[in-house]
């Protein structure tokens, strides 16, 4: 006798006390559905199936149509963000990996409305802090008063509207947004936040941020949101050997039973380098699993979406190689003889002593800029070596602002900041410029960047991991790297920043590298470039 197929709302379950030749029959369909759970009762000794009812048709069985009123999407959608909310909605768990720039904000957005609608029920949305302001804006932008959001600003709040949907004992809108950081608790028992248990969706934003292979935030939102019948996981392409961050969003969107799952069915660990890489058997069905709950765009049109609209024009990226200043040749040869094992000694101090690791490296790098940290008795020093960097981007990117753009200039250290900032009051008292540090308060930070996006500003020296990943500066027409780290990924949403949907330019990066201080690290960015390249390609191609 072949067992019965039981549905309730979402959910379809499967009990097998026998197995007969029509029960392996079904229990073989049953192994073929995209997302399934399987237990097994001791004292019974039957096998229970578990899945979403929505596979209910590769069973055989036709699900009931439900009469419910429809709320229209928003008319402002590009076809792609139209296709892709409603594919979100129909698989209630769902990543969507789009490129920077193609509008995650809107589909985040229109998702949290629908669902909200549907269920008659509360939906959150987790972001950066430092993109809130700008989330909202976009809100009201493109939808007016039809997408009221609460800025849940404290986790007690997080947790009372969770709850309840009250903020101080008021009825608070449907919708509501936070950041990351609610959910870090310094007392470990209380991690989770259990209130989640009764919204109907959450939606994450820069979801990139569950990476982190054992982190206490990942591992709170995975838990807390474990059981809420939406889930929208958005960032930007992740590629295929990006292990940690699938197995991350498999855990958030509960499609596997554990990490541990998901890389032992895939991946492989190369004997050699000791990265890990999608199995060569294993790829068609790696993907075949991902495309059942997730999608991925970096070109729309390969998808035969957007085929009338324009896209922004590629970057120029130009190289600057500056040559080293006897001073920093000196640093160099003095570093090199510091980090060189005494066994290892030749008694000739070189110019090169093989491969740096990061430490060495960021050392390095504080040198091409202009000085290094020094540790001092009372906190850290600073110790100046002259470099002909600083003068070279102040020069440029002044006479690009004279051209009429928008300037923008990366650093990695605060330090660096400052010196570019004395060199640009000093050679171009005139123009228009502002800082950015990890120095200034939080709270003073938005007003800056509103002021360098309203255009009030020319130009903007500051640090990539200050801006956030999610900012849009279309403004933006030139940006120079005076530093960037071994990141590729934060590179990458470094230039991405300016080049996105709305961009009118082909945005100039300067990239400005001294070979014997900073090479190997811009060695490392290019290699890695190549390489993400081709995973994306793999991955547009596949899904």
């Amino acid at each position: 006798m072949t067992p019965k197929i039981n549905i309730i709302g979402d959910s379809l379950s499967v009990r097998f006390d026998s197995f007969d030749i029509a029960a392996y029959k079904l229990f073989l369909q049953v192994k073929r559905l995209p997302e399934y759970q399987l237990q097994f009762n001791r004292e019974t000794e039957t096998y229970e199936v578990t899945a979403p009812s929505r596979f209910a048709s590769m069973l055989g069985v036709e699900l009931a149509v439900i009469d419910a009123t429809p709320l229209p999407f928003a008319p402002f959608l590009f076809d792609d963000q139209l296709a892709i909310v409603r594919m979100a909605i129909d698989a209630k768990r769902f990543a969507y990996w789009g490129d920077c720039g193609l509008g995650k904000t809107l589909v985040e957005m229109e998702f949290a409305r629908q669902v909200a609608h549907r269920t008659n029920g509360r939906v959150l949305i987790v972001t950066m802090n430092e993109i809130i302001p700008q989330y909202l804006a976009m809100a009201k932008e493109f939808y007016g008063h039809g997408l009221p959001s609460a800025h849940l600003e404290t986790r007690e709040v997080l947790k009372e509207w969770s709850a309840v949907g009250t903020i101080d004992g008021k009825p608070a809108p449907v919708i509501a947004i936070c950041n990351y950081e609610k959910f870090n608790h310094k007392d470990a028992s209380d991690q989770v936040v259990n209130e989640l248990r009764h919204l109907a969706g959450c939606v994450l934003d820069e979801s990139s941020r569950l990476k982190g292979g054992g982190g206490k935030q990942k591992w709170a939102i995975i838990k807390s949101s474990r059981g809420i019948p939406y889930k929208l996981s958005c960032t930007a392409t992740p590629a295929p050997n990006e292990i940690m961050e699938f197995a991350s969003q498999a855990s958030f969107l509960e499609k596997m039973r554990s990490e541990n799952e998901i890389i032992w069915t895939y991946f492989r660990r190369d004997e050699t380098t000791h990265r890990w890489t999608v199995k060569k058997h294993a790829r068609e069905a790696f993907f075949q699993f991902m495309a059942g709950w997730s999608i991925y765009v970096r070109d729309p049109r390969k998808y035969g979406w957007r085929k009338d609209i324009a896209v922004p024009p590629v970057p120029t990226t130009i190289v600057h190689t500056i040559e080293a200043t006897p001073e920093q040749r000196e640093f160099v040869l003095e570093f090199n003889s510091s980090v060189i094992p005494a066994g290892d000694r030749s008694g000739t101090p070189s110019m090169f002593a093989g491969q740096y690791n990061a430490i060495q490296s960021s050392k390095l790098s504080q040198a091409g800029k202009g000085f290094v940290y020094t540790k001092q008795a009372k906190g850290r020093g600073v110790r100046q070596i002259p470099s002909d960097k600083p003068e070279a981007i102040v020069k440029k990117s002044a006479a690009e602002v004279r051209e009429g753009l928008q300037v923008l200039v990366w650093c990695e250290f605060d330090e660096e900041i400052d010196m570019l900032a004395r060199l640009m009051r000093e050679k171009h008292p005139k123009l228009k410029f502002e800082v950015l540090t990890g120095r200034i308060p939080k709270g003073k930070r938005q007003a800056i960047k509103d002021r360098f996006q309203s255009g009030e500003t020319d130009l903007l020296i500051t640090r990539a991991d200050l801006m956030g990943y999610g900012q849009n500066l279309q403004n933006v027409g030139s940006m120079h790297f005076s530093g960037w780290s071994f990141s590729y990924e934060d590179f990458y949403q470094a230039v991405r920043r300016a080049y996105r949907f709305g961009q009118k330019r082909s945005v100039r990066v300067h990239v400005w590298v001294i070979p014997e201080l900073e090479g190997q690290m811009w060695d490392a960015i290019c290699r890695k470039q190549a390489q993400h390249e081709a995973a994306i390609a793999e991955m547009e191609l596949n899904y």
